[in-house]
């Protein structure tokens, strides 16, 4: 199995024919780190590449070649985050002042996410927005779980001082999860939320005249 010939006995080493392998170490680092990559963006499931029709595919488009397992793919995916992670409190370590907007939504099967962005400016005074939490919520969403987990997010960052102020939505739970000036500094309501709100109701008035 993990081709140590030295470990055979004498009648086993006259049976064993190791198949060719035409991919090296190099080119198979490039298509595991590409497989990485084609997972994340593509949203695919870790095991996709391992499938009977994927590994006939692979096998005619690169003989000898085998992709990673989804425990590879878990690791590597996990080093990732660490290593953006890490990249993330170099960047916010130059910067003085952060504000947040915090989202909740469901998909289309009913599973909740929520997601916060950190956006600043730049030495050049360009505006940069990232991403820095994104999470399934499992359970209710109160509010002392939403705070929770904010917190836990910009303190993982270092930048709990730097933050002036955060946009959401008007839920009841996410209100009381960020009004906090001691945290978040000013809480502010989404604009383009209250106005899908206010347009909705409009219609809704004028459909029952």
């Amino acid at each position: 199995m993990h081709k140590r010939t030295e470990y055979l006995y004498v009648s086993q080493r006259k049976n064993y024919s190791p198949k060719p392998n035409s991919v090296s170490i190099k080119r198979k680092n490039e298509l595991k780190e590409s497989i990485i990559s084609c997972i994340i963006n593509d949203s695919r499931p870790f095991n996709d590449l391992r499938k009977p029709g994927m590994r006939a595919f692979l096998e005619v488009a690169l003989p000898g070649y085998v992709p990673p397992h989804r425990t590879t793919v878990r690791a590597s995916l996990a080093k990732r985050y660490a290593e953006h992670r890490r990249s993330l409190v170099t960047i916010f370590a130059n910067v003085s002042a952060i504000a947040l907007t915090c989202d909740i939504w469901k998909n289309s099967r009913g599973t909740h996410f929520i997601c916060i962005t950190a956006h600043f400016h730049d030495k050049d005074y360009q505006l940069i927005s990232l991403t820095i939490g994104f999470r399934q919520l499992i359970g209710c969403h109160i509010a002392k779980r939403l705070r929770e987990y904010i917190l836990y997010e910009i303190k993982s960052l270092k930048i709990q001082d730097k933050i002036c102020s955060i946009t959401t939505d008007n839920a009841t739970n996410i209100v009381s999860a960020t009004t906090n000036v001691h945290y978040f500094g000013m809480r502010i309501s989404c604009l383009a939320h209250v106005l899908n709100l206010i347009i909705q109701d409009a219609l809704d008035l004028l459909d029952k005249r």
